[in-house]
């Protein structure tokens, strides 16, 4: 999933990535926004960002995030 794939959602009920695969999720994929339930992140993901990055998750309002037990690698400054 590319940078900036959701610029301009600010409010999400809830975000789920159903029947997806997906291996990596970009610098500031949730970039500023709110989501009020939980993401769901996909089973398959392996990494989280990249080293140096700007973060994944940056200036994010999260109720609920499960990190999935594949997951290998989590870029500096996902949570920023």
């Amino acid at each position: 999933v590319q940078t900036c794939a959701l610029p301009i959602c600010l409010t999400l009920e809830h975000l789920i990535f159903p029947g997806e695969t997906i291996s990596n999720i970009a610098d500031e994929m949730f970039d500023s926004i709110e989501v009020l339930d939980k993401i769901e992140l996909p089973w398959e993901l392996e990494r989280i960002g990249k080293k140096g990055g700007k973060g994944v998750f940056r200036n994010c309002i999260l109720r609920e995030l499960e990190i999935p037990a594949d997951v290998t690698f989590l870029g500096d400054y996902v949570f920023s």
